[in-house]
C-alpha cells in the first residue's frame, strides 16, 4: 500500500513457470541446503493441500499481530529500537518454525534507508490586524507537516501571501522574501521549488484531501537542501483563519487565481531530527525443497514489517493491519506447515520486507541483490493489510499469470469473492518490485486497501477482524502449497501422458488417466489407436494457465507434433482437466459445467478463468458486469433455440434430451478423447451444429452424409432462390469429383462434397424436400 514509485526495469528472469522442471541447459547458480527429515502428517503424506491450509490457526496469527503492534515496538519505523526488536522477533519465529537462514548463514539482509524524525508536534499561530485568530486549530485535525524534497524542519514567521497554485507565473509582481506563501497543494513538488527559489520563509499547502492532514506520510528522502523549507499542509478551517480581514472566504480559493497579499501573519515550527540514514534489514527464512528436480526453484512468500513509527505529538502508529497482519499470516503459514510435517517440492523463501512504507525499498534492494537468483525464482506472493475488510472482497493484485490465477482459484475454493488478477498498477506493495523484474507476482489484500484506520494511530489489534485474517491466511497458504508442490506434479503427469502418446502405448496412456473411470481409460486407448501413426515421430505437450482447484486441476495444453523429416507443428491448444487420486494426478474426462435447456444437456469443456468482481458494482448494489462474449448458458440457450427451429422444419421431436460435449474449438475436439454424448465445437456455426444434432437423432451415422449436413444447413439458412427438380439434381451432379458415380449422392456413407459443390448439396436437399418432404430425409438417415 505504498505510494506510487518508479523503478528501472530489471532483466526478466529466465526461469520457467511455477513447478516447471528445470531446463538442463540453464546453469544452476544456487541450490538450497538439504531439506531436514521430517515426520509427515496424514494430510502431507496424502498430498491433501486443503487439509494443510486449514491448519492455519488465527489465534496464533493474532498473537503475532498483538506482539508486533505493541507499544514497546513504537510503530516499527526503520532506525528505531522498536523496529530492530520487531526484526529480531520475526527472525526468532523463523528459527522456531524450522526455517533456515537465507543470507550467508544469517536471517538478515542489511541496507540503509533515509531517516528523519519529528521530535515535537508542529505549532501554528495566525495573527490578524485585530489579534490572534484560529486559536482552536489543532495538529492532525487542521494542519500537518510535510517532508521530503525541499520540505524540512525549521521555523517560519512572516506575512502571508495567497499565490494560487504556487507556480512561477503566480509570483509575478510579488515580493515574498521571508514571508509565508499559501497556495493549493496540487503541484506539490513545483510549489516547493518555486517557494525556495523566490526566498519564501515558509510554505502552507492547502490540502485537497482530508487524509493529507490526518494520515502520517512516510519519510522517503533527505531534503534537497541542507536547510529544508518549513512546510505545513492546512485544511479549510486553517485557510479561513489565514484569510481573516482579506474579504475572502476559504470557498473563494477554488476560483481565486490571482495572487494577493493577505492581512494576516503566520508563525509555525517543525522540529525535526535528520541524521540522514538509518539501518534497515529484510528478514529472510528458507524452507528448502524436498524434490531434487525442483528444489533449486524458489517461491517467495512475503509481507512487510515496517510501519510509520511515532508522530511528533507522541501518537504511536501501531500498524496492526498495515502490515503486522501480513507478517502474522506468513509466520502462521510457516508454523502450520511445520505442524503438518509438510515439505514443498520447490524451495519457499519466507520474507519479511523492510522499508515498504518508504517506497518498497526492502523488496527493491532484494531484487537488486537477491540471495536466490531471480532466474530461479518462479513466483512471489505478497500479503498486505489482510486483517480488516469493508466489503469483503479479496483483492488479487498483479498480472494475469499462473500465480495470480492460482490465488483466484484458491479464493474460489473457499467461496470468497475475489477481484483480479489483471494488471500491475504503479502503487501497491512489495510485489511490484518483483513484477518489474519479470517475476510473476501477486498481492493479496482486502478491498484494495479501501479500509478504515489506514496510516492512523487507530490501526490497532482491537480493530482487526480475525475471520478476515484467517481467510486471507488460508488462501495464501493454499496458493503457496499449490505452486510449490501440486503444479510440478501436475506438469509431470502431463509429461507422462505425452511420453505414452509418443510411444503409441495404449496401456501406458490409459494408466495416466483417471483410475476411477474405466470407461475413460478405454476411450483413451481407442483415441490413441486412431492417432498412433501421427504421433510416432515425436509428440510433446506444453502446459499453460495451470490452476489447482483442490483435488482437481485445469490447464491449457498445446500439443506439438514432429514429422518424419523432424519438422514440428503446434496444434490448437485445448483445455485439460486432471484429478488427484491417492496423492497422484491423472487425466480426467474433459467435461466442465453442465447447462441444461429444454432440448439439450450441454457439458462445456472450456479453460478455467477466475470470476471478475468489480467492487464498485458490488458496493452500490448494481448488477455485476457481464463477461466479454457469450456465457456458457447464453450459448447453450442460442443453440437450443436454433435446434428447436431445425427440428420444427424437419417435423421431428426427439424422445429424450440431447446430450452434447461442447469443445472450445475444432482443434480441441480433434486432440481430446471423447467426452459425453455428441461432440460439438463452440466455434462452429449454430445452424450447422443444430442440423448435425437433428440428423444424428434421426439416425444418420457419425461422419456420414456430409453433403446432407452441409446442404440442409445451407437450405435452412435461406438465401437466393434455388433450382428445383431435374435442375437441382444436375447442379449437384456437376459438383461431384470427376469419375464419381452420381448415385453416390444418395449414399449417406459418403463424405462432404468438394468446397465448390456446397451449392449443389443445397440444391439436392431442396430437391429431396420437394419430391419426398421431410420424411424423405428421415428415411435417408435411417437407411
Amino acid at each position: 500500500e505504498a505510494e506510487s514509485q518508479s523503478a528501472e526495469a530489471l532483466p526478466a528472469p529466465s526461469g520457467g513457470p511455477a513447478g516447471a522442471p528445470r531446463d538442463p541447459a540453464q546453469p544452476v547458480a544456487w541450490a538450497p541446503p538439504p531439506a531436514a527429515a521430517v515426520a509427515e502428517g496424514e494430510a502431507a503424506a496424502a498430498g491433501d493441500l486443503e487439509a494443510i491450509a486449514r491448519l492455519f490457526d488465527v489465534e496464533e496469527a493474532m498473537a503475532h499481530v498483538e506482539a508486533l503492534a505493541a507499544p514497546e515496538y513504537g510503530g516499527r519505523q526503520p532506525g528505531t529500537p522498536g523496529h530492530a526488536a520487531a526484526g529480531e522477533y520475526i527472525a526468532e519465529r523463523f528459527r522456531e518454525y524450522g526455517l533456515l537462514p537465507a543470507v550467508d548463514g544469517a536471517y538478515y539482509q542489511a541496507f540503509a534507508v533515509p531517516y528523519a524524525r519529528v521530535t515535537a508536534a508542529p505549532t501554528l499561530r495566525i495573527t490578524a490586524p485585530g489579534g490572534e485568530v484560529g486559536g482552536d486549530l489543532a495538529f492532525r485535525q487542521d494542519y500537518a507537516y510535510a517532508w521530503g524534497g525541499y520540505a524540512g524542519g525549521g521555523r517560519a514567521e512572516g506575512p502571508v501571501y495567497w499565490l494560487s497554485d504556487g507556480l512561477r507565473e503566480d509570483y509575478a509582481g510579488m515580493d515574498v522574501v521571508g514571508g509565508i506563501v499559501l497556495c493549493r497543494g496540487r503541484y506539490y513538488e513545483e510549489a516547493l521549488r518555486q517557494a525556495v527559489e523566490h526566498g519564501a520563509g515558509g510554505l502552507l499547502l492547502l490540502a485537497e484531501h482530508e487524509n493529507q492532514i490526518t494520515m502520517l506520510r512516510t519519510y522517503r528522502e533527505a531534503p534537497y537542501l541542507p536547510d529544508g523549507l518549513p512546510t505545513l499542509w492546512v485544511n479549510e478551517a486553517a485557510a479561513e483563519a489565514l484569510l481573516a480581514g482579506s474579504g475572502y472566504r476559504s470557498a473563494d480559493l477554488t476560483i481565486l487565481y490571482e495572487s494577493v497579499p493577505l492581512e494576516t501573519e503566520a508563525a509555525f515550527e517543525v522540529q525535526m531530527e535528520e541524521p540522514g540514514e538509518a539501518p534497515a534489514r529484510n528478514v529472510l527464512g528458507l524452507l528448502p525443497g524436498a524434490d531434487p528436480e525442483w528444489a533449486s526453484q524458489v517461491l517467495v512468500l512475503g509481507a512487510h514489517y515496517d510501519h510509520l513509527g511515532t508522530d511528533g505529538n507522541g501518537d504511536i502508529y501501531y500498524g496492526a493491519n498495515d502490515d503486522a497482519s501480513g507478517i502474522a499470516a506468513i509466520l502462521e503459514i510457516a508454523r502450520s506447515w511445520q505442524a503438518a510435517g509438510y515439505r514443498p517440492d520447490t524451495s519457499v523463501l519466507f520474507a519479511a520486507w523492510d522499508a515498504e512504507e518508504q517506497g518498497l525499498l526492502g523488496a527493491t534492494h532484494y531484487v537488486g541483490a537477491p540471495p536466490v537468483p531471480l532466474s530461479q525464482t518462479v513466483g512471489m506472493i505478497q500479503l498486505d493489510m489482510v486483517g480488516l475488510a469493508t466489503e469483503g472482497v479479496l483483492s488479487i493484485g498483479g498480472e494475469d499469470t499462473d500465480v495470480g490465477r492460482q490465488a483466484a482459484a484458491s479464493a474460489a475454493l473457499w467461496g470468497l469473492l475475489a477481484d483480479g488478477p489483471g494488471g500491475v498498477t504503479t502503487s501497491g506493495s512489495d510485489h511490484l518490485a518483483f513484477s518489474r523484474a519479470g517475476v510473476p507476482a501477486v498481492l493479496l489484500s482486502w478491498d484494495g486497501f479501501d479500509v478504515p484506520y489506514y496510516h492512523t494511530p487507530h490501526d490497532t489489534p482491537e480493530t482487526l477482524q480475525p475471520e478476515r485474517l484467517r481467510e486471507a491466511g488460508v488462501v495464501a497458504s493454499h496458493t503457496a502449497l499449490a505452486l510449490s508442490s501440486a503444479h510440478g506434479r501436475v506438469r509431470a503427469a502431463v509429461e507422462r501422458q505425452a511420453e505414452a502418446i509418443e510411444a503409441g502405448n495404449g496401456d501406458a496412456y490409459a494408466s495416466t488417466l483417471d483410475p476411477a473411470d474405466l470407461g475413460w481409460q478405454e476411450a483413451g486407448r481407442e483415441w490413441l489407436g486412431s492417432r498412433a501413426e501421427a504421433t510416432a515421430h515425436g509428440y510433446a505437450l506444453t502446459v499453460e494457465s495451470l490452476v489447482v482447484h483442490g483435488d482437481w486441476a485445469t490447464a491449457e495444453v498445446t500439443p506439438r507434433l514432429t514429422d518424419a523429416e523432424g519438422g514440428t507443428e503446434a496444434l490448437p491448444a485445448y483445455p485439460a482437466r486432471l484429478v488427484r487420486r491417492e496423492g497422484d494426478w491423472y487425466g480426467a474426462r474433459p467435461v466442465g459445467d453442465l447447462v441444461e435447456t429444454p432440448l439439450l444437456a450441454a457439458r462445456f469443456v472450456s479453460p478455467w478463468r477466475p470470476p471478475i468482481i468489480v467492487r464498485d458494482e458490488l458496493a452500490e448494489g448494481r448488477p455485476r458486469p457481464a463477461p466479454a462474449g457469450r456465457s456458457d448458458a447464453e450459448w447453450a440457450a442460442e443453440l437450443d433455440a436454433t435446434y428447436g427451429r431445425v427440428l420444427a422444419a424437419l417435423g421431428h421431436t426427439p424422445a429424450l434430451s440431447t446430450t452434447v460435449t461442447v469443445y472450445p474449438t475444432d482443434g480441441a475436439r480433434d486432440w481430446l478423447a471423447s467426452g459425453e454424448g455428441i461432440e460439438v465445437s463452440r466455434t462452429a456455426p449454430l445452424t450447422e451444429t443444430a442440423v448435425a444434432l437433428a440428423l444424428t437423432d434421426l439416425g444418420l451415422p457419425a461422419g456420414a452424409g456430409g453433403w446432407l449436413r452441409a446442404g440442409l444447413a445451407d437450405w435452412l439458412g435461406g438465401g437466393e432462390a434455388l433450382p428445383e427438380g431435374p435442375d437441382a439434381l444436375n447442379l449437384a451432379v456437376a459438383g461431384l469429383p470427376e469419375g464419381t458415380d452420381p448415385a453416390a449422392l444418395l449414399d449417406v456413407s459418403a463424405g462432404a462434397l468438394s468446397g465448390d459443390s456446397r451449392a449443389g448439396a443445397r440444391s439436392l436437399v431442396a430437391y429431396l424436400l420437394a419430391e419426398h418432404g421431410t420424411e424423405g430425409i428421415a428415411t435417408l438417415c435411417r437407411a
